[in-house]
């Protein structure tokens, strides 16, 4: 049996069979470089041939950076050897400036390759944002550094010739002479359109417009329901639109309300007008009355203004009320009249026919009463109140008693004497010191008020 030598030492025998170790493998193989020790038998290009056996041309890193040079070296085969000079903190290495072996020598594989590098400061960019420029570049040149380029930028928080952006960052790492690149605020040319619309002074719309640099543009007027006179309704461009320095802003302004005509309300009830009247946006003013031959009882026979006339929303049209009995109204008797024999009252039919008057109901109990007529429960129908000094009692036109009151009235009136456009009934009489007092009673709907005692002030006679 032939005795197997190892001659490099490496523990792996040379071996007679001439089959090399290849890729690594050291198992029934004889050694890849038996006179170079290689345990490993590495054999990057699995040509039986281990790499330090392999004849490598040193690569040419004079000029690479630190990364760079290494991949070169390490790529081949080779390893990176010493580094040169050393490092303080606050230094990096930058280009080689040296290397050994040189490039283009032959050696074998793992071989090492010491390279000599230069060395750069290593500086961190300072943050100069929100600086004036001035301030900014005199901070980055005392950094080492170098102004870049500047551009103009527009911020509406960051002032005038002050620094918005930078780049590199704050806080990145950087060499010696590194340019810093600058965008500095300008005065923004765009400006946002305010609201004015509520608005109603036009030195107040000004202002806000002058602190926009924006100015007042043309000023029109149209009727408003809903913003007040003088008030500004609608604007152009409208709030929040951009638009330059100096751009004209157009305002509408309120005159009010549209004028409204005076509706026709003559000949009309005066709960008829009323609705008529407020439909049109007005309000019924003074109710006044008058005799007419003409128009029937009950029914506006004129009024203040005239229809037609264009008056403000909200205007009061005075009324003047029909109250001769004389004619029909259309819903209850037509005429007042008397017994001859002074007994009693009741009212007569005064339509035309060959017997004269018809009697249409009366009351004997009630002999020489005072008798006055007005609507009391707001059926639009006269309604009778007579008094014989005793007892005050209100029928409705066809003789249903309505209300009875017992008292002693010197003189009995209806009238609206509290201004709420309805009838009162109220009566004057002397009390025991020899005053005149006045009490009265008010109609609510259908129903009549119990009787208010002591309503007004005593009247001395």
């Amino acid at each position: 049996m032939a005795l197997k030598t190892d001659t490099d030492g490496d523990g792996v025998t040379d071996g007679i069979d001439i089959n090399p170790c290849k890729g690594g493998n050291i198992i029934d193989c004889d050694d890849n470089c038996k006179d170079i020790p290689n345990p490993t038998q590495e054999d990057l290009d699995n040509d039986g041939v281990g790499d330090v056996c392999e004849i490598i041309i040193v690569p040419d890193v004079i000029g690479l950076s630190e990364a760079d040079a290494e991949a070169a070296i390490t790529g081949v085969g080779l390893i990176v050897g010493a580094k040169t000079p050393g490092l303080n903190e606050n230094e990096k290495y930058d280009k080689v400036v040296s290397q050994n072996p040189a490039p283009g020598t032959e050696v074998f594989g793992s071989t090492q390759v010491d390279i000599e590098f230069s060395v750069v400061l290593i500086i961190v960019v300072p943050d100069v944002t929100g600086m004036e420029q001035g301030e900014a570049e005199e901070t980055i040149t005392g950094s080492d550094l170098t102004v870049g380029t500047v551009t103009i930028g527009y911020s509406e928080v960051v002032p005038k010739d002050h620094v918005i952006s930078q780049y590199p960052l704050a806080g990145t790492i950087a060499e010696v002479g590194d340019t810093v690149s600058l965008v500095i605020s300008a005065v923004s040319e765009i400006r946002t359109v305010p609201l004015l619309e509520g608005q109603c002074q036009i030195d107040a719309i000004e202002t806000i417009l002058s602190e926009a640099e924006l100015v007042l543009g043309t000023i029109d007027t149209q009727y408003s329901d809903t913003v007040p006179a003088d008030c500004v309704i609608s604007q152009d461009p409208g709030p929040g639109t951009e638009v330059t320095v100096g751009s004209e802003v157009h305002i509408t302004i309120s005159i009010g309300q549209a004028p409204v005509a005076v509706p026709v309300v003559t000949e009309l009830t005066l709960s008829e007008a009323q609705e008529v009247i407020n439909a049109a946006r007005l309000v019924i003013g003074s109710v006044s009355t008058a005799m007419s031959n003409t128009i029937p009882v009950g029914q506006i026979m004129g009024q203040t203004p005239v229809g037609g006339t264009e008056v403000t929303v909200g205007s009061a049209v005075d009324l003047v009320i029909s109250y001769d009995t004389n004619y029909e109204d259309g819903k209850g008797w037509r005429r007042k009249g008397f017994d001859p024999g002074g007994t009693s009252n009741y009212p007569f039919d005064a339509s035309p026919n060959p017997g004269g008057l018809n009697l249409l109901w009366q009351k004997p109990d009630l002999n020489n009463s005072v008798v006055l007529t007005s609507d009391l429960n707001g059926d639009e129908v006269l309604d009778i109140v007579a008094s014989d000094g005793t007892v005050l009692v209100a029928y409705d036109g066809q003789g249903i008693e309505l209300w009875k009151q017992q008292t002693s009235p010197r003189l009995c009136y209806i009238g609206d004497i509290d201004g709420d456009l309805q009838p009162e009934v109220f009566v004057t009489y002397k009390d025991n010191e020899n005053h005149l007092k006045v009490t009265y009673t008010i109609r609510m709907e259908h129903l009549i008020r119990p009787w208010i005692e002591d309503k007004a002030d005593l009247i001395a006679i």
